[in-house]
């Protein structure tokens, strides 16, 4: 008879504790809106591009972009398993430092031939992260599908025959990113997150010239979780 009272109350406490950690858990997971900010420090790939060169065919080469600073914001809703769905917008301003590679139609061309100008960033993606783990610390990964707007002008030089030239507009195209890092819980409606992220886009089209985009980001941003 003591022993099925032991076991009993054993089995009560464990049942109680099953209890307590399901209502942790349920706290620490239940679903909170949210708003971040978040600061990236971008290193985007030389861009590959082409443009027509009239009768002398087409000129293609690589569009060297400065590395930068952007930011972004974003309105959010942790929901079930803990993941994050959130609404981003982020800002980009590159300069066109130089043109890497230049060839008309794939022979290179003579000495003398630069480009110059800016290069502008919008986007507005869909992401979804999901952190791991429980405590202060959680490591996160994550998805992003949404639009990128680009705009700039390109500014092409030839030296030696005193030729210039430019390629100004704008293109919204699909693009798509993936994201990594970790989240810090600074208090109980804070969290910190640092982490790394891959931006692509579809090819663009700017006047006459057609181009790719990607580029690798390092990003530090602040979330506030709303009751």
């Amino acid at each position: 008879m003591g022993n099925c009272i032991n076991h009993r109350g054993w089995g009560i406490a464990l049942i109680g504790a099953v209890l307590m950690a399901s209502q942790a858990a349920a706290q620490e997971n239940s679903s909170r809106w949210y708003g971040s900010i978040v600061g990236i420090r971008d290193m985007p790939d030389a861009s590959s591009a082409s443009t027509p060169a009239g009768n002398f065919g087409t000129l293609a080469g690589d569009i060297v972009l400065s590395d930068e600073a952007g930011f972004g914001i974003a309105v959010g809703r942790t929901v079930a398993w803990d993941l994050q769905v959130e609404v981003e917008a982020t800002w980009r301003a590159f300069d066109i430092t130089a043109l890497r590679g230049v060839r008309v139609n794939g022979q290179p061309v003579p000495p003398g031939f630069s480009g110059t100008g800016n290069w502008d960033t919008e986007t507005l993606m869909v992401n979804l992260r999901k952190p791991f783990s429980s405590g202060p610390v959680r490591p996160f990964v994550g998805v992003g599908v949404g639009l990128v707007k680009h705009e700039g002008t390109l500014i092409h030089r030839f030296a030696p025959l005193d030729i210039e030239g430019d390629d100004t507009g704008d293109d919204s195209v699909l693009a798509y990113q993936f994201l990594v890092g970790a989240q810090i819980r600074a208090s109980k409606n804070i969290q910190a997150f640092v982490g790394y992220r891959y931006l692509r886009s579809d090819d663009i089209e700017i006047k006459n010239l057609t181009g790719g985009f990607q580029t690798h980001g390092i990003e530090a941003g602040v979330r506030f979780l709303f009751n």
